[in-house]
């Protein structure tokens, strides 16, 4: 899942999770060093929380630039309309 977000104390920044099962891997993106340092002093207390509720956290980090924006197929339908 990718979000892109335009928050006006943060300014711009993505955010990238993948999730497979209850194991979750997050990376924040930002162009903003003040908003890196932020989400860096908040990523232990987020893991505990996930943690708390059953989630594995296998990652979570921030990252400096722009989340790609990607476009994403899904190649399985999800209603079967044959029958």
């Amino acid at each position: 899942i990718n979000l892109h977000f335009e928050l006006p104390t943060l300014g711009a920044m993505g955010i990238e999770i993948a999730m497979f099962e209850n194991e979750c891997s997050t990376t924040f993106w930002s162009e903003s060093a003040a908003t890196l340092s932020q989400i860096s002093q908040r990523i232990q207390p987020l893991r505990e929380r996930l943690s708390e509720q059953g989630i594995i956290v296998s990652d979570i980090q921030s990252r400096f630039g722009t989340l790609v924006k990607r476009k994403h197929n899904i190649q399985q339908r999800l209603v079967d309309i044959s029958t």
